[in-house]
Formats: C-alpha cells, structure tokens, sequence
C-alpha cells in the first residue's frame, strides 16, 4: 500500500473541522470568512461616510462567523456545506452590506474562507476557500434549485 503522512498542524485542523463542524459546535465556532476590497479609492467615495469608515476599518480583516452560519453535510460527510446568514450579522455589518450591494458592480473583491487555529500545534491556520470577484451583477444571477436528497443538516435531521 502505500504511505500518507498523518495530517498535522493546519491539516489536522481542517480535516478535524471537516469530519465535525456539523455536530461540535466548538469545532463549527472556528470558521472566519475574509473580505479585501481591493479598489477601495475607487469605491468609497460612493458610499456613505459611515459605511465607508466600516469598510476600511474591516478590509482584509479575518472575522469569526459564529453565530451567523449554518452547516449541513452530505450522507457519509461527502461535503460539507456552509450557510452564512447575513440577516444575522450585526446591525452595522447588516447595514454596510445594504449599502454596498449596490455597487457591486464597480467593486474588485477577495473573498476567502478559514479555520482558526486553537494552539500552536494546529498553525499555521488553513485557507478552506479563496476566490475574487470582479464587478458582480446581481441582476444576471440565475437561480438554482440544488438536488437535496441525502442532505442533513448538523444534527444528523434529513432536509
């Protein structure tokens, strides 16, 4: 047969994180998204001054998504699906998304995904997703009804 390395550090931290977010909650707490405008100067002037001092006071910054997600996995944990709710965000948080839905278009966006470590043993922390974003337009989304048979959610409950 052959060999495989046992995970360790940032490995072992995502595949703990994998196999358990839906049922440990400790474990679920973990997951920090990360947002980077990357062409703020020319973005912010469009936007309200208070929601432009949010944005720059959180651009690129790691943010904790407890209790805002949601996990569910498929049958035999063949993946791990990730909810984030918005409508649970802070009011300020709740209220800077608002606003800068509209100008998505204009913006330049980094978007990742990642597992806080709990120790030295578990770093360096693992990026889960990375992607950018450039000029969305909402308005040409096509919706999807994703298949959701085999779909649980944390707590083992089909939905």
């Amino acid at each position: 047969g052959v060999w495989v390395a046992p995970a360790v550090g940032g490995g072992q931290l995502f595949k703990r994180f994998l196999l358990r977010a839906g049922s440990d909650a400790r474990v679920g707490a973990a997951l920090k998204e990360i947002g980077r405008m990357t062409n703020m100067d020319e973005v912010l002037p469009t936007l309200p001054r208070a929601v432009a001092g949010i944005l720059r006071q959180f651009n690129g910054k790691p943010v904790i998504t407890a209790p805002e997600h949601k996990f569910y996995t498929g049958e035999g944990n063949a993946y791990l699906q990730v909810d984030l709710d918005a409508h649970r965000y802070h009011y300020a948080a709740r209220t800077a998304l608002f606003k800068v839905m509209g100008r998505l278009k204009l913006m330049h966006l980094d978007y990742g995904v990642l597992i806080e470590a709990r120790g030295d043993a578990e770093m360096p922390e693992v990026m889960a997703f990375a992607c950018t974003l450039h000029r969305l337009r909402p308005e040409r989304a096509v919706p999807f009804a994703p298949a959701l048979a085999g779909c649980v959610d944390g707590n083992g409950v089909p939905y």
